[in-house]
């Protein structure tokens, strides 16, 4: 059996859907279907989150040093969830005059529809690829609950409590995270929230230049540090090749803070919340300097 990305989707403008429970960030996203207000309302709410175009920027000119001459970069969404990532790297692109070429993979079948309605409220032609994302290539069964605050959440039957009554089971394919990003040298940004299952998919990029040197956002349980991602432990791994920050949320981030060592990965969250078991990580190749600076510039 190959690992499994199981991760969940939704939408957070007008769509409407059985799977969903999108009354949190409906507050914020709802536009009654009209792309128009959609598109005004999540610009509105991110001009004051300034990190994605940082990123953007920085990936810009990480490119122009190398001399890659390719008018888009490629921002890669493993785990779409609600979509708003991927429309927020285009939103956010398009207000520093940037060009991103976006690529998503979600293993929900059931939700296909309802993600090609939100991207199109934002006039968003995105290719959503119906994948799990792991470490190596195959075919696994997973299950999603309908209603309720998981919504449409993949899961491993057993693995959760929800995955009791209304539960599903559907297959996908899985590819490795090495297949889902683009082979070449000039890095992208890419988000990965995939519940759980970043070890197994950081391990088949390994040693891979190609891949390695992109700007990542991760999902991250500080338990995660311990395990293993091929030879060495995921911790050691991340800290050797990136500039580590917990950033919270890389929607929301409610704050910045650099993780220079193992103890500040598996410790990030004693200082948080003590019901929170996840952050996100941003990650930054350590040869990207300005990027990392500017970055560490924001830390709290």
């Amino acid at each position: 059996m190959t690992d499994l990305i199981y991760t969940a989707v939704g939408c957070f403008t007008s769509v409407r859907d059985p799977y969903i429970d999108d009354r949190f960030v409906a507050r914020l996203f709802r536009s009654d279907g009209d792309a128009a207000t959609a598109r005004s309302r999540f610009d509105a709410f991110l001009q004051d989150r300034t990190l994605i175009p940082l990123l953007l920027q920085g990936v810009a000119a990480a490119r122009a040093a190398i001399g890659d001459g390719a008018a888009a970069i490629p921002v890669i969404d493993c785990g779409v969830f609600m979509g708003n990532f991927s429309v927020a790297a285009a939103l956010q692109a398009d207000r520093v005059g940037l060009t991103v070429e976006i690529t998503a993979f979600e293993a929900n079948p059931a939700l296909a529809d309802p993600i090609r309605a939100n991207m199109a409220l934002y006039g968003l032609d995105i290719a959503v690829h119906a994948n799990g994302i792991g470490g190596a290539y195959g075919t696994l069964k997973f299950a999603h609950a309908e209603g309720g605050l998981i919504g449409g959440t993949l899961f491993m039957p057993g693995r959760k409590q929800e995955s009791g009554a209304g539960a599903t089971t559907v297959e996908c394919e899985v590819i490795p995270l090495r297949d889902a990003l683009p082979p070449e040298l000039a890095p992208g940004l890419v988000k990965i929230d995939i519940e759980g299952n970043e070890v197994a998919a950081f391990s088949s990029i390994q040693g891979d230049a190609g891949r390695l040197n992109n700007v990542y956002f991760v999902e991250f349980a500080p338990f995660q540090a311990r395990l293993m991602a091929g030879p060495v432990s995921y911790g050691d791994f991340l800290l050797a090749h990136y500039a580590v920050f917990d950033v919270g949320s890389w929607l929301w981030v409610p704050h910045v803070r650099r993780l220079a060592d193992r103890a500040a990965l598996e410790n990030c969250l004693k200082a948080d919340d003590a019901r929170a078991y996840n952050t996100d990580l941003l990650l930054i190749p350590h040869e990207m300097t300005d990027l990392i600076a500017q970055v560490a510039a924001r830390a709290t």
